[in-house]
């Protein structure tokens, strides 16, 4: 993982896409088409897939918010490393990587790769298991195979390449039955080995980022440990042949759903390994755009910044300091991990901050705000919101003319209520309504809250803290009118992490 020099980087839905080379890890359909929907039959497999559902790389995309589609999509069942693929005939070849680098080539143009996309290399399955006695030369050549690949990505102008090193080929029920274990699983050793040896070199280029992604351990923890990932059956195939070993049988309980190929829930762990990886070594700023449909814009590790504008949109920052902005539309946003700040925008909006010191603000719509772990300050905005400020000490933004907002979990021995504006604690009437504590407004009964499960006579002014008592806080009255909604977030957070810094020392 490297720290890219660049500035900011602006990724629209042209952008959020996935380039995929390799083999039937990642085919999503490719071999079946020029086979005239022959390989593999479907059924029992799925739609093409060499499984019963979709693949990792389909499951990663989406999770991530990007887009594979047959035209960014190369592999192909079946492929090795070179040019060779153990369908190929006399008649009619389908090819191996290298092959599938040239067809991408010939599809860019003179601007070359787009750096913005996502390129995703998993390929070297079929060159072990079908020469289980391979020699270190050919190993060698193999490595040689995919070093070329990715340079040629690279020099075309990708930056972020995926690559991924193979999951424990001596654990397939091939190998169990064939006595290979040891000798495929030494083999896989070899060959990830010399990957990561001949990758690493090429990351002197200050604009390339290399992910290598390791399935190995995963695979291992799987086979040791099935019951863990929610399988009872990880050495045998629920096929046998075309049909199922046991008609009976739950196929989301195997690992395999052939000799060599994952479930469909096995590919969904490995999607999880896969997309950890990419979280966590792209280091970018990132400005992701939405679109007027419904989006996934995910975040990495970089300071995002993630724009939902129209649609039911799911945002998710991951790590950095990430600014989460929903816009139009009943919205969920996800911070995750540090110190982020989350607006929800027009709609019915659900805002959790995750770890770190968080700001939420759920603007226009009945939002609900869940601060999670650390010192978080939640705005509910005009509508009656639900505010949970989970664990830590939290603040509750108490806006005047913004509707009831019920908190669900105050506490008086560390929370803190925040008056914004010109209010202050001698306006306020606090009674007890039931189990719950009710806040208004004496002059003009407008209630601000309500803290469920908690006797007023537990409120008084050291709960509160106000605008005009506070330096550290800002006076957001004079930014709000006729300014941007966003305006007075931005100056009220510039404030609020002066004052979250201080509390939690």
């Amino acid at each position: 993982m490297k720290r890219m020099q660049n500035e900011r980087v602006r990724v629209t839905s042209r952008d959020a896409r996935i380039y995929a080379f390799g083999d039937s890890l990642s085919d999503i359909g490719n071999i079946f088409t020029v086979t005239g929907n022959q390989s593999p039959p479907s059924p029992p497999y799925f739609s093409g897939r060499f499984s019963n559902g979709p693949v990792a790389i389909e499951t990663l995309a989406s999770r991530l918010g990007l887009a594979v589609r047959p035209e960014t999509n190369f592999a192909i069942g079946g492929a090795k490393t070179g040019r060779e693929n153990v369908g190929d005939t006399p008649a009619f070849r389908f090819g191996g990587l290298l092959d599938q680098i040239d067809r991408f080539v010939s599809t860019t143009g003179p601007r070359g790769a787009n750096p913005k996309a996502l390129y995703f290399v998993w390929i070297g399955g079929n060159d072990l298991l079908n020469q289980p006695n391979a020699t270190s030369a050919a190993i060698s050549q193999a490595v040689e195979d995919v070093r070329s690949a990715v340079t040629t990505l690279a020099n075309l102008g990708a930056k972020n390449i995926v690559v991924v090193q193979n999951s424990n080929l001596g654990r397939t029920p091939f190998s169990l039955q064939t006595g290979l274990l040891n000798t495929l699983t030494n083999l896989t050793r070899d060959f990830n080995n010399r990957l990561q040896s001949a990758l690493t070199p090429l990351e002197r280029n200050s604009d390339l980022n290399i992910i290598l992604s390791n399935l190995f351990p995963i695979s291992e923890e799987i086979a040791q440990n099935p019951s863990e990932f929610g399988f009872s059956n990880v050495a045998n195939s629920y096929l046998q042949g075309l049909l199922p070993t046991d008609p009976l049988a739950d196929p989301n309980q195997f690992f395999f759903w052939d000799q060599v190929h994952p479930t469909t829930r096995g590919h969904t762990v490995f999607a999880g390994a896969l997309q950890e990886d990419i979280i966590n070594e792209i280091t970018d700023d990132i400005t992701r755009i939405g679109t007027r449909r419904d989006d996934v814009l995910v975040g990495y590790a970089g300071n995002d910044r993630l724009v939902g504008q129209a649609g039911r949109d799911a945002l998710e920052g991951n790590r950095g300091g990430d600014t989460l902005l929903g816009g139009r539309g009943d919205d969920r946003l996800q911070g995750l991990q540090d110190d982020d700040l989350l607006a929800g925008g027009f709609g019915n909006d659900l805002l959790r901050g995750g770890a770190g010191s968080d700001q939420l603000f759920g603007q226009s719509g009945q939002d609900t705000l869940v601060g999670g772990n650390g010192i978080d300050f939640l705005s509910g905005g005009p509508g009656d919101d639900l505010l949970i400020g989970g664990g830590g000490c939290d603040l509750f933004s108490l806006r005047p003319r913004s509707g009831t907002d019920t908190i669900q979990d105050f506490d008086a021995d560390g929370d803190l209520l925040f008056l914004p504006g010109q209010l202050t604690f001698d306006q306020l009437e606090i009674r007890q309504q039931g189990r719950d504590t009710v806040i208004s407004i004496a002059e003009t009964n407008q209630q601000l809250a309500i803290l469920e499960n908690v006797q007023s006579s537990s409120i008084d002014v050291s709960d509160f803290l106000g605008a005009r008592s506070n330096r550290t806080l800002l006076d957001l009255a004079d930014r709000e009118q006729g300014g941007p909604l966003l305006d007075a977030i931005q100056a009220e957070s510039l404030g609020l992490k002066n004052l979250l810094q201080t509390r939690r020392g």
